[in-house]
């Protein structure tokens, strides 16, 4: 669910990675990028994440800025990924 949701959410129109009952369904490589949002349940949690709230003070931040979200993001894959696992 939380995959299908993910992909729709980025726009993403790519049976690959909407239908789950396609034969080739996957995470979208960027989904990962947003785990630390997702919590332990079924909802996400809100912002900042817990991993971020232990930041009291941004050097530098407006006064009462507690989290700094970052603009841009990449993933490279150096390589490929065994297909049996680790």
């Amino acid at each position: 669910r939380d995959l299908i949701l993910y992909a729709l959410g980025i726009g993403c129109v790519d049976q690959h990675y909407i239908y789950e009952n396609s034969s080739d369904f996957a995470a979208f490589p960027t989904y990962p990028a947003c785990l630390e949002f997702k919590g332990e349940g079924c909802d996400i949690v809100q912002y900042p994440p817990p991993g971020m709230s232990f930041q009291t003070e941004i050097v530098g931040a407006l006064e009462g800025t507690r989290a700094v979200l970052d603009a841009e993001l990449a993933i490279e894959q150096r390589l490929p990924m065994p297909a049996g696992g680790c």
